[in-house]
């Protein structure tokens, strides 16, 4: 069994024996599961994630505010100045946080951001970040650009992209939509027996790459004395 409980996830196996139950006792027939993967002979693999995953969630409320209303003991909050990093120069912020916490002394900071421009004519722009670090490194992303008849025939296009990366620093999940489609890659399906099928091609690294060190800029930029 695979729970979900908020901040946390919880994997469970139940094992139960009988004396005197007729019969042998028969596996059920492993079938496919987004959160467990049966790999025989009784063992089972759950769905792995970053130890600090779950505090995205449990922290999101605290960068409602500006300063936070209602700071935990030992937290810190940072702005974001001018001059903006790129992709940002020349926006205008109406969210813009950073906050950090130190938990089992591993510094943790939640950066949320939200920003808006306008262009010639009906043309507005907005993109927003809203990302976990542990350590220094990315935990989770999720991020989004919409642009409003931008384009030279007035049309409009969005983008948001959602990503996850394990202790190890592998990236464990990325999700991408557009107008046009959408690719969605698991790592964890990844490597799921036969019986889930074949799993989507992963983004290239150059793509992974380019979004970590937009990514790390801003974070930076907040950290600047």
């Amino acid at each position: 069994m695979f729970t979900r409980h908020g901040a946390f996830n919880l994997g469970l196996r139940v094992r139960s024996w009988w004396s005197d139950a007729p019969g042998t006792a028969t596996a059920a027939k492993p079938v496919c599961d987004i959160d467990i993967q049966p790999l025989g002979n009784g063992q089972y693999r759950f769905r792995p994630q970053h130890r600090m995953a779950g505090l995205a969630q449990f922290l999101a409320s605290d960068v409602q505010s500006d300063p936070p209303a209602r700071p935990r003991a030992g937290q810190q909050s940072w702005r974001l100045r001018e001059p903006f990093p790129e992709p940002l120069a020349g926006w205008k912020l109406s969210r813009n946080h950073l906050l950090q916490l130190l938990i089992d002394g591993t510094p943790v900071e939640l950066l949320s951001l939200y920003a808006e421009q306008a262009g010639t004519g009906h043309c507005r722009r907005s993109r927003s970040y809203d990302a976990l670090f542990a350590g220094g490194k990315a935990v989770s992303l999720k991020t989004s650009a919409y642009d409003t008849e931008c384009a030279a025939d007035g049309s409009s296009s969005n983008r948001s992209v959602e990503a996850s990366w394990l202790d190890d620093g592998s990236l464990a999940s990325y999700l991408v939509n557009t107008q046009s489609g959408g690719q969605s890659w698991d790592g964890f399906a990844a490597t799921g027996p036969a019986i889930c099928g074949k799993s989507p091609a992963p983004p290239s690294n150059e793509e992974v790459q380019a979004l970590r060190t937009e990514l790390q800029r801003i974070r930076e930029a907040f950290l600047r004395p």
